[in-house]
């Protein structure tokens, strides 16, 4: 497959957007400076820009200072493309009868920066999958679209007086620092997938108040949440504040919306010794997602029943350490452990399968439910264990990276190995093998339905678990 775009690169922006960069980048950069200012061997006078850029000698700096600011392009095109190719092995069966999938991404945007006080940008997404079909159907009948068109961010930022800043439009939201989890991730509805190679989330319609207390080091966020709201009062309301006292950051944060409920927050990291240290609390009332109690047993007939936890206060907490090994003068180690405990998650596998039935069969009564099979998150207590080599001896444009985690109320672990190569400027290859190990539970699931008198059940299914998963892919970022 041939990839072009025909683009005027200002990795600087995509460094910013993507959180990648790379040495080009800066030669690029200085190219540019080089072509306004001069030779960049630090004597360059105004004089000089203004006979680079074609202008009769003897103008003042002003009038050269206009000059600069015009010739300095004012928007920016770029993006990602994300081509990766996925395959699961299970547990029974035969290697050429599991399937794969090709979930690519690529992501264009336009950023504009009129002057230093004014930046408008807008990000869309195309997401394909090459090897499915039209006809595909999901687990709730409805079908499956190969290809899919969204927007990721749409807003403009200014700021009033040089103090306040203003953000208005979708934009993208992370709090938190947890490397797996995060707690105090209060706005986003989907949690982050702690093994992806990025975070393929989308914006949040959102209006962001920002007062940087600079003396202090201290930031202030206030913040209206526009997503799905009708009407003003289904507008969900956000503050967080951020606070640096020597090599410890502090964040408090809170959220609280109509039929929602009242969230709180606390992010602490700090330094001891050779330890990065990092402390995620999360404190949630009013809680309406269904919880359920007891066994789930359907040739016996038993279901679990429907717990109301609105008036309960239910805890998140997750706790990480990081230490980093000198190798060398060039070298580091970096190994890193985290613990989560979930006051929502559940201490056994058993009501796993009634967890994936239920938002079907409320939508079987015209009635609606969450998802409430959500991965990373379901167990009670969960573990993990990192290693990362970056650039390890003359590897300069490589990286490894073993990840372990586990939910410890199942007693199900998965394995991760990722490899990470810059092939070519601009290119780069993930490569990743996993296994999945321990009993059969979230992180290697499996179920068995047996025959039922009912339509489409007469002969039963077994949901066989995964054994390992491989996957390959390319990222060409503009």
């Amino acid at each position: 497959m041939d990839v072009h775009v025909d683009v005027d690169v200002d990795e600087a922006r995509d460094a910013e957007i993507f959180g990648e960069a790379s040495a080009e980048a800066e030669a690029d950069a200085e190219a540019r400076e080089d072509e306004i200012f001069g030779d960049g061997d630090g004597d360059g006078a105004p004089e000089d820009a203004a006979n680079d850029l074609g202008l009769a000698p003897g103008l003042s700096d002003a009038d050269i200072g206009v000059k600069l600011d015009e010739a300095e392009d004012p928007l920016a095109i770029g993006g990602r493309l994300y081509l990766r190719l996925d395959w699961t092995a299970l547990e029974e069966g035969y290697p050429e009868d599991f399937s794969w999938s090709t979930p690519a991404l690529m992501d264009l945007y336009l950023d504009a920066r009129p002057n230093e006080r004014l930046r408008a940008f807008v990000k869309g997404r195309l997401s394909h999958d090459f090897t499915a079909r039209g006809d595909e159907v999901g687990l709730d009948g409805s079908p499956v679209a190969p290809t899919r068109v969204m927007l990721d961010q749409l807003w403009v930022k200014w700021d009033l007086s040089r103090t306040l800043f203003l953000t208005v439009g979708q934009q993208p939201l992370r709090w938190g620092s947890g490397r797996f989890w995060n707690p105090t991730d209060f706005l986003n509805k989907r949690f982050k997938d702690p093994l992806a190679v990025f975070d393929e989330r989308l914006g949040l319609p959102l209006v962001k108040l920002h007062l940087p207390l600079e003396s202090l080091g201290w930031n202030l966020y206030a913040i209206a949440d526009f997503d799905g709201a009708r009407i003003p009062e289904d507008v969900t309301g956000a503050f967080r504040a951020e606070a640096l006292f020597g090599t410890t950051e502090l964040a408090l944060s809170a959220a609280v919306g109509k039929d929602e409920p009242l969230r709180l927050g606390a992010d602490v990291t700090t330094g001891l010794w050779v330890l990065d240290l990092r402390l995620e609390t999360a404190l949630l009332h009013g809680v309406k997602t269904p919880y359920f109690e007891g066994e789930f047993d359907l040739a016996g007939g038993r279901i679990p029943t429907l717990v109301d936890r609105s008036d309960d206060w239910i805890v998140r907490v997750t706790a990480g350490a990081e230490l980093g090994i000198n190798l060398n003068d060039e070298d580091a180690l970096y190994l890193g452990v985290e613990y989560f405990y979930n006051g929502m998650g559940y201490e056994g596998a058993g009501l796993y399968p009634w967890l994936l039935a239920y938002p079907y069969l409320q939508a079987a009564q015209g009635l609606s439910s969450p998802a409430l099979f959500t991965p990373f998150y379901l167990g009670r207590h969960y573990a993990s264990f990192y290693a990362a080599l970056p650039a390890p001896g003359r590897w300069d444009d490589v990286s490894f990276t073993l990840s372990a985690l586990s939910n410890l109320s199942d007693r199900s672990v998965v394995a991760r190995l990722d490899f990470s190569v810059q092939l070519v400027t601009y290119l780069r290859l993930n490569a990743y093998f996993s296994q999945h190990l321990g009993q059969e539970g979230e992180l290697r699931f499996g179920m068995e339905v047996p025959p039922l008198p009912v339509e489409g059940l007469e002969q039963g299914f077994r949901v066989v678990p995964p054994l390992l998963d491989l996957g390959v892919g390319l990222t060409l970022t503009l």
